[in-house]
């Protein structure tokens, strides 16, 4: 589930199979196949404008027949961060390895000290429980595909961005 933990998750937080209805309300905004529905829209008050959207939104919903609780399996998978180990080195001793001649600059005490494991903390992935749950979703329910790509194209707009800011940058803006 870590790749699904952000702050754009579509679930419910707390839950990892609970789609947000809000959120997909909020991102629908799909009017492409209702046209029936809008039809003289240009004399609509504010409030005949919510009730055809509600309606479009609904019919949309009940048209794409999803549900709002997605079923998945869980499975367990060796954490890749310490191999199984519940413990690694704490990044602040060796974040990126340790060259010989940092090696050699240590005093026996401190050699040993490493490799005996004292400068090991927790694992920050699997917080000590060596292994990593993996939950698989059941990809034939249209709602929660429709979710994932909303959630892909906000990642890919987020991404063109940063790669815009970043020419900008590189251009002197």
């Amino acid at each position: 589930i870590e790749g699904l933990i952000t702050h754009d998750s579509f679930f419910i937080k707390g839950s990892n199979t609970q789609i947000d209805m809000a959120w997909v309300r909020e991102k629908w905004e799909d009017w492409s196949h209702y046209e029936e529905l809008v039809k003289g829209e240009d004399d609509w008050t504010v409030e005949q404008w919510a009730e055809a959207t509600n309606q479009t939104y609904h019919k949309w919903l009940q048209d794409l027949g999803g549900k709002a609780t997605v079923s998945c399996e869980s499975k367990f998978h060796v954490c890749n961060t310490c191999q199984g180990r519940g413990t690694h080195v704490n990044p602040s001793i060796d974040a990126g390895g340790i060259t010989a001649s940092e090696w050699a600059e240590w005093s026996h005490e401190d050699q040993d000290y490493y490799m005996s494991g004292r400068y090991d903390t927790t694992c920050s992935q699997c917080y000590g429980d060596k292994v990593m749950q993996t939950l698989e979703y059941d990809t034939k329910n249209p709602l929660y595909n429709w979710c994932c790509e909303r959630l892909n194209e906000h990642y890919d707009s987020q991404y063109e961005s940063a790669q815009e800011y970043a020419w900008e940058k590189r251009m002197g803006c």
